[in-house]
Parts: C-alpha cells; structure tokens; sequence
C-alpha cells in the first residue's frame, strides 16, 4: 500500500475510535509540545478550573468527532476521563464547558491546525521525492 493510501486508512481509523470512545480518546493523539507551544503564544490561563484550555479543545474536538454532538455528550466525555485519570466528575451542567470553549481563541484553532498540517507534510515530503 503506498504511503498516502496507508495514512489515510489509519487516519480513517483513528477517526472512528476517536468519535465512538466514551471519553477524550483525541488525548492519545495530541502533540504536548504543539500545545505548549501555541497556548503559550496566545497567553492562556490555566487556572484550576474543570475546563482549563487543554481540556475544552479536547472536548470540543471530540463534540465535533462525535456522532452526537451536544454539549451534554461533551461533558459525560470530559467526566469519563477524569474518572479514568483518577479524578473526581466535574458537574454535569454544561455551562462551565460552553463558557471554556468560548474562551478558546479562533487564532488558536487556526495555529494548531496549520502547525499539525506542516508536521504531517513534513513527514511525507520525503516519500514524496
């Protein structure tokens, strides 16, 4: 199978255990040090929160990923992981989490977008050649 079919199809399946995992599966995916890059730039707050930054772009990518996409879906998602970090469950309102993803930055989604598109490519180039 040449490489793009390949990376397709393991995205394809990565994709569909990403959307039907009852909790933040997209965690085992995300690059830390992109994170920290890009939320440093923007100067996010990490205050003890139940929705710090990390976690509401988690959530909110797997409330896009997700088959259901409600904000309720979302919370029981971030509540499963806590449980499965050893964490106590967060309320089950969704306020806290709608108010966290509006503090997300546009500029933010668009950074970790583009820099997650430049590492792909540059893994291709190569194979490319």
């Amino acid at each position: 199978m040449p490489p793009v079919d390949a990376f397709v199809s393991e995205t394809a399946q990565q994709f569909k255990r990403i959307s039907n995992d009852d909790g933040l599966a997209i965690r085992s995916l995300v690059d830390g040090s992109i994170l920290e890059k890009v939320f440093a730039n923007h100067k996010l707050d990490f205050r003890d929160r139940s929705f710090p930054p990390d976690i509401a772009l988690m959530a909110f990518c797997s409330q896009l990923m997700s088959a259901n996409k409600s904000c309720r879906e979302a919370v029981a998602r971030v509540n499963v992981d806590r449980t499965r970090r050893g964490l106590a469950e967060c309320s089950s309102s969704t306020s806290a989490y709608c108010q966290a993803r509006q503090r997300l930055p546009v500029g933010l989604i668009k950074d970790l977008a583009r820099l997650t598109g430049k590492g792909l490519e540059g893994q291709f180039l190569e194979q490319w050649q």
